[in-house]
């Protein structure tokens, strides 16, 4: 195997992956420059870093379907507990698992939570822009005159303001619950044990094998697991990525609330004062 992986198309890289021909941490090479698996992907137009974990998630799964096709023969069964075996008396990963399913469904909604949010910094500012107006106003006419400037009229829109605060954070804290769940279920995946098989090849496996006519493993076996310790690790590297953003937009989003109430409280209080 060359240490630069030629690149050709998607369906052909996907295929050398899945079969174990192409390890993802090899360069590759597209148009005669060297450039990382992930880089490769992120230079597709439709993929970025809010929604690359549809394709790792689409890999996983056929690097799964692929290793449970090796795990029906006896060998790859046998290596599987031999090496579980080895471990068995380490606390920290005896009760990890070494597959999952992924649900990673509430990553899509990223767009839509910086839609929501701007959405509501633009009403906030617009409100803003009113209160700013009522100081002005309020010092020419009297309250009962300043219509959609007076105190009453801007105090109304704190249940808007409540609603839309609460709607958007409910979202955010939904998403955020299950990629919490989904965080914890990658961390789960025993990757000790995962990259220990990593590096057990063909011929320990036929060393296994007393059974002349069980049907041969893979002998990329090794690259498999290789391919699917890496792409759960990226996957758990995009989980931690985007729970970042939605923790900081929900912050964002609390913050703006915070400081509008404040906002109408003292200008209530002020109001209060002046009369």
């Amino acid at each position: 195997m060359s240490n630069i992986y030629e690149y050709k198309d998607y369906k052909t890289l996907l295929g050398d992956i899945t079969s174990g021909n192409y390890v993802i941490h090899q360069p590759i090479s597209v148009d005669n420059e060297p450039i990382s698996f992930l880089g490769n992907l992120l230079n597709y137009s439709n993929i970025d870093k809010t929604n690359i974990h549809k394709i790792l998630v689409s890999i996983l799964n056929k690097i799964k379907t692929e290793l449970f096709k090796q795990h029906l023969k006896k060998s790859g069964t046998t290596m599987l507990k031999h090496v579980q075996g080895e471990w068995s008396d380490n606390e920290d990963i005896k009760d990890k698992e070494v597959f999952c399913d992924h649900d990673c469904g509430c990553l899509d909604n990223v767009q839509q939570h910086m839609i929501n949010k701007n959405e509501y910094e633009k009403f906030i500012n617009e409100l803003e822009d009113k209160f700013s107006e009522q100081k002005v106003y309020s010092k020419m006419l009297p309250e009962h005159e300043l219509n959609e400037y007076s105190v009453l009229e801007l105090s109304n829109s704190i249940e808007d303001i409540n609603n839309k605060c609460k709607m958007i954070i409910d979202q955010l804290d939904r998403d955020l619950n299950l990629i919490n769940a989904e965080k914890y279920k990658i961390e789960n995946i025993d990757l000790s044990l995962l990259l220990d098989l990593s590096m057990k090849h063909i011929n320990l496996y036929q060393q296994l094998n007393t059974d002349t006519n069980q049907t041969e493993i893979s002998p990329n076996i090794h690259n498999l697991y290789m391919n699917y310790t890496l792409v759960i690790n990226l996957l758990k590297k995009q989980v931690n990525h985007i729970r970042n953003i939605i923790i900081n937009l929900k912050k964002e989003v609390e913050d703006k609330c915070n400081n509008m109430k404040e906002l109408l409280n003292n200008t209530s209080s002020s109001n209060v004062i002046s009369e």
